[in-house]
């Protein structure tokens, strides 16, 4: 039985986890690429002495603009390890501009999100390289953690308090306790409170690592 138990636990923790990264979503994937264009186009400024204009864009890092054809200072490899500019997690171009208006530093670099149309919300916000641009997705991903970890937290305090509330049962059958003992006493108890202890345990993290990040 007990081996029962943990194959039946291990297939659950793995079930969960896969939705967990399905639910996630591909804010965080558009988070790493704006980074690594980030550093793409500081590396181009080092070289070339500016950021690419805004007519220049984001092309400017695989193939030299037009200003800089013939230039000794231009990467003869581009600027871009792939060799093209990537698409966002949700198959839209990348959106530069420079000057800034955002306040962000020399460019704004931005995804239009998931509807690939400026403005939105939740998971159709534009996210990008200014400050607290990428908050919204931030929240969402933290509310979304939450969806899976929750359930997840539940099974696992069903796996820790179930062997005790079989116990009683096993107890009862053996006529070591009452059977009105065994289903509705202590071993339920503990079998409640497991599970409710594991599924809010979540909730009390996030809580204290948002108030231990926010100034």
């Amino acid at each position: 039985m007990q081996h029962g138990l943990k194959r039946s636990g291990a297939t659950g923790l793995v079930v969960v986890l896969a939705l967990f990264a399905l639910g996630n979503g591909r804010s965080l994937p558009a988070t790493v690429q704006i980074k690594n264009l980030e550093a793409a186009l500081e590396t181009f400024r080092m070289d070339n002495g500016r950021y690419p204009t805004t007519e220049e864009g984001l092309a400017a890092l695989v193939a030299p603009p037009s200003a800089l054809q013939g230039s000794t200072t231009y990467s003869a490899w581009g600027y871009l390890r792939e060799r093209r500019v990537p698409l966002d997690p949700w198959g839209n171009a990348y959106q530069y501009r420079n000057p800034s208006i955002h306040g962000a530093s020399g460019f704004d670099l931005w995804s239009l999100g998931a509807d690939g149309a400026p403005g939105g919300a939740g998971i159709d916000a534009d996210l990008g390289n200014w400050p607290g641009g990428f908050a919204e997705h931030e929240a969402l991903q933290r509310r979304e953690a939450l969806l899976f970890e929750i359930p997840f937290g539940a099974a696992v305090g069903v796996v820790l308090g179930l062997p005790i509330y079989l116990y009683g049962l096993i107890s009862a059958a053996r006529g070591r306790r009452s059977w009105r003992s065994a289903l509705m006493g202590a071993p339920l108890a503990v079998l409640i409170y497991r599970t409710l202890v594991c599924s809010l345990m979540p909730i009390r993290l996030s809580q204290l690592v948002t108030g231990f990040v926010t100034p």
